[in-house]
């Protein structure tokens, strides 16, 4: 598994090059595509990183948690975990591509080309990563995840821009949609206006420093705002609630049936038995 995580942003880099010319720069639709398929990249990649993690390894979590795992600890190897495999697929699928390219964007924004889009390539993925894992914490089952993957990516393609020429409602729509921050910032970095792409809206394509931070910081709320959802569903979805066990009172020489967790931990030296 951590094989394929690491692999598919080296592949995705690959076919994205396989898909265009050196110089597809020069021609304004192959220049728009070039950031389009960042965007689609780092969109797919942030899902696929984290929409069963949680899921998964529910009920490991639940009996770890029941034993002393510390879930403040836990939240945070996760973030560390998935904010380093986000950096490296950043790092890896835009180098491949950015030095692909003949010309290429050289223009400094804020500190270099490269190094914008691979920051700009992390935080979309990282920032999709956490609402991956807000999803994977409120389904029940990780075959759900198959369904809502490619729905969410559906929305990314319908209400990004990218694709379809906004109309007033799509518009609106958009500024929900991470996937129009992040590839209105990738064009951006990139100064596509000068390639004679024409933006699906006023001052999408704005080549200046403050849009782009502005962006950035849409980013970093996102990633604050699914985390808080993220860590409130986890604590209601899976950690405040209890299995059925049934316990031994000696002093009645009786069974009893308890959802109380907590209890069941402090018996648990009197006979607890856990029912399925």
């Amino acid at each position: 598994m951590m094989a394929l995580l690491l692999g598919q942003s080296v592949l995705m880099g690959f076919l994205i090059c396989l898909a265009t010319e050196k110089d597809c720069l020069q021609n304004p639709v192959t220049a728009s595509m070039v950031c389009v398929a960042f965007t689609m990249a780092a969109l797919w990649l942030g899902l696929f990183n984290t929409i069963q993690e949680i899921v998964k390894e529910k009920d490991m979590l639940k009996k770890e948690y029941m034993s002393g795992l510390n879930f403040t600890s836990y939240m945070f190897s996760k973030i560390i975990v998935f904010s380093l495999l986000s950096l490296y697929q950043a790092s890896t699928c835009v180098s491949i591509v950015y030095f692909h390219l003949s010309p290429r964007p050289e223009e400094i924004l804020l500190t270099n080309t490269l190094l914008d889009l691979i920051i700009n390539f992390f935080l979309v993925s990282f920032s999709t990563s956490i609402i991956g894992i807000f999803i994977s914490s409120i389904v029940k089952e990780t075959k759900t995840t198959l369904i809502l993957s490619p729905l969410y990516m559906m929305i990314q393609m319908l209400f990004s821009g990218m694709f379809i020429p906004f109309i007033e409602f799509t518009k609106n729509i958009s500024y929900f949609v991470i996937g129009r921050w992040g590839y209105e910032a990738f064009a951006s970095i990139s100064n596509l206006t000068q390639y004679g792409v024409v933006p699906p809206a006023e001052g999408f394509f704005d080549f200046t420093a403050s849009h782009v931070v502005n962006i950035w910081t849409i980013f970093i709320g996102i990633f604050v705002v699914f985390l808080t959802a993220s860590i409130i569903a986890i604590k209601r979805n899976i950690l405040a609630k209890g299995s059925n066990y049934l316990f031994l009172d000696d002093n009645k020489n009786k069974l009893h049936k308890t959802k109380n967790l907590k209890k069941t931990v402090k018996i648990k030296n009197e006979g607890a038995l856990h029912l399925n």
